[in-house]
């Protein structure tokens, strides 16, 4: 599971990766979002089948990588992509 919100409003779930260790990623799984109506807390979910893409391997730490940038696309979704950059310190 991907965790896209601080709050539990937003995750992907049930990825399969492929990829892993290339230039790029991609998982294929299912975006969750929270209505929030009528609050968050109460809010039911509803899923749409999305892609994240991992990008830029990036090395930190003692010779360890990991992907820098992450955009998740589900195009029936109200916000249809999600784009996240330079997540590796």
């Amino acid at each position: 599971m991907v965790q896209l919100s601080g709050d539990g409003s937003g995750f992907v779930r049930g990825l399969t990766w492929s990829g892993w260790g290339n230039a790029t990623a991609q998982g294929t799984g299912m975006l969750e979002i929270d209505n929030c109506n009528p609050n968050c807390a109460q809010g039911s979910f509803t899923g749409y089948p999305a892609t994240i893409t991992l990008s830029n391997l990036t090395p930190y730490g003692n010779g360890t990588q990991a992907y820098a940038n992450m955009v998740v696309s589900a195009p029936t979704a109200p916000n249809p992509t999600y784009s996240y950059k330079n997540l590796v310190p």
